[in-house]
């Protein structure tokens, strides 16, 4: 379960907020988010679910920090943290956690792809869809030297 835990909480902040910057500017107020979650074995087989609050606050003009909580079907949980920085140009990011550093673009329509190197050939692709300015949708593609080994999916509302 140790490494199920880890693999979420990266998850989990990789994703967060990078597309969503373009739908919501990093000037606008602090805002909490909260939802659930699953996470996939390469098989497809469901193997634990998990739920999840965020609190996401600008930094400056084009930063934003996201930290939050994981906690787990066991009850255990996992603090998570992000900084995203929106590029000069406005469509790409790059994306600074405790666990990587990566980055992405949003290509338009409310769809975004971010990826983030954890080292030691672990990484992370995330696709999100942006299903309006209440409602996120998320998955992330756990990858282990290029090949896929777990898939995590997820909602995320905005509460306030």
């Amino acid at each position: 379960m140790k490494r199920t835990s880890w693999m979420i909480a990266v998850a989990l902040t990789c994703f967060q907020f990078a597309g969503y910057a373009h739908a919501e500017p990093t000037h606008a107020g602090p805002s909490i988010w909260q939802g659930s979650g699953m996470v996939f074995g390469k098989d497809g087989r469901e193997t634990t679910g998990f739920t999840i609050e965020l609190r996401r606050t600008a930094v400056d003009e084009r930063s934003t920090e996201t930290k939050g909580t994981v906690v787990l079907g066991n009850g255990g949980t996992i603090p998570v943290y992000q900084r995203m920085t929106e590029s000069d140009k406005g469509a790409g990011f790059r994306l600074d956690t405790n666990r990587g550093k990566g980055g992405g673009y949003c290509l338009g329509a409310g769809l975004c792809e971010s990826y983030e190197d954890a080292g030691n050939g672990q990484a992370f692709a995330t696709t999100i869809v942006v299903d309006g300015p209440d409602k996120l949708r998320l998955l992330v593609i756990e990858l282990d030297h290029g090949q896929a080994v777990r898939y995590i999916s997820q909602t995320l509302t905005r509460k306030s």
